[in-house]
């Protein structure tokens, strides 16, 4: 039985995961995008929740909400 589909298949699985799982160099909006941490919390809005937010040129898709103890 040969393992080369079983390689290949592993290889590019972690190759995949390790890909999405970086951050360094990335230049897409999805990499500004803020995340939670234990002082806040990201609300993410739908398209048509979003009136209001951001301006015109540059709306948000989500809001930070400072928690409090």
């Amino acid at each position: 039985m040969s393992r080369v589909p079983l390689l290949l298949t592993l290889s590019l699985s972690l190759s995949l995961a390790t890909g999405c799982a970086s951050r360094s160099g990335c230049q897409a909006e999805a990499c500004e995008r803020a995340e939670p941490d234990s002082g806040r919390m990201v609300v993410w809005w739908s398209p048509a929740m979003r009136g209001g937010l951001g301006s015109p040129e540059r709306p948000l898709d989500h809001s930070v909400v400072t928690l409090e103890d």
